[in-house]
């Protein structure tokens, strides 16, 4: 009972991750005092005289503590102070009384100990890497989700800038088109002249603008690199 009402309050409190030593010793206690209770208890059903009830009794502890191995192998002492005391103590008494039968027992009983702890080893280690990988998981997706909003954040920069782009691009192509019309009408050699140059000032500006354009889309292909100085 009160193993289970640790588990109810570690779940519910807030506190639990930051105070995680003390719950784990919490834990390691109630679970020796559950391994020695069950211990002590076999020490009474265990008898020469009955060797049924003796098999009976370390079936039933064999039951116990394989059923309390995924829940005590999360925190390996409390693993151990539960199984050492469960399996040990009706194992040392059978080993002190008279016959083959009892002294199989408690050598199956020392067997079922050491590959409780083997296992207990692994199972610890399997959680210990869902907890990690889940970890991992997590972070994962924070980044993907910042590097999304950055994706996000570049392309309506992109969209402004374009926006803002287009108008410039249609500015010299608008002058370029009343140049051409100027020209077209322009018998005076000197404003025929005139006109030229403006249209050509035209030209340099827009296919300035395109360059910029141009070096923007590199810089976003990855093809050109920022060369950083301090000025």
């Amino acid at each position: 009972i009160l193993r289970l009402y640790l588990n109810l309050e570690f779940n519910r409190r807030k506190d639990s991750v930051s105070n995680f030593l003390i719950w784990a010793h919490s834990f390691t206690l109630t679970s020796t005092a559950t391994g020695v209770a069950i211990g002590v208890s076999m020490l009474m059903l265990v008898d020469s005289r009955t060797p049924g009830v003796s098999v009976f009794a370390a079936i039933f502890v064999v039951g116990l503590v394989s059923a309390n191995l995924n829940h005590t192998s999360s925190w390996l002492p409390a693993q151990a102070a539960f199984t050492l005391p469960a399996t040990l103590i009706p194992a040392f008494r059978l080993v002190v009384q008279p016959g083959w039968l009892p002294t199989t027992i408690a050598v199956v009983l020392i067997i079922f100990f050491v590959l409780s702890i083997v296992l207990g080893r692994q199972q610890h280690r399997r959680i210990v890497g869902e907890i990690l990988l889940e970890l991992q998981n997590h972070k994962l997706v924070e980044t993907l989700t910042l590097e999304r909003n950055r994706a996000r954040k570049a392309d309506e920069s992109k969209s402004r800038f374009l926006a803002a782009a287009s108008h410039d691009l249609r500015q010299p192509i608008h002058s370029i088109n009343l140049l051409l019309e100027a020209l077209k009408g322009t018998k005076n050699t000197s404003k025929r002249k005139s006109t030229e140059q403006k249209l050509a000032r035209a030209v340099d500006s827009l296919s300035n603008l395109l360059n910029s354009l141009l070096d923007i889309s590199k810089l976003d292909a990855g093809a050109l690199k920022a060369n950083k100085k301090t000025i």
